[in-house]
């Protein structure tokens, strides 16, 4: 679980540099920062959840914790950036 979370917090940062943008080191050690607070605040948040409370559907056409990440992961992977 926790691997799972750690990898939705990567590639929440990676939406974030996403079409060859330029970094300045300021901007890389606001990410990294940013980065690890949202891990932690991700990894505390689910860390405790085993597998099949991750996939849990309250009902039919409601989300599990796991798709709303994937959809996160995604939705940012194909929005435009942000200025």
């Amino acid at each position: 679980m926790k691997k799972t979370a750690l990898n939705f917090c990567t590639l929440l940062l990676l939406c974030g540099v996403a079409f060859g943008q330029t970094l300045t080191q300021g901007d890389k050690e606001k990410a990294a920062t940013y980065l690890d607070e949202t891990r932690d605040g991700v990894v505390a948040a689910t860390g405790e959840l085993s597998e099949a409370e991750m996939k849990f559907k309250p009902a039919p056409d409601r989300w599990s914790v796991s798709t709303s990440f994937w959809s996160k992961i995604f939705s940012c992977k194909t929005s435009p950036t942000r200025s």
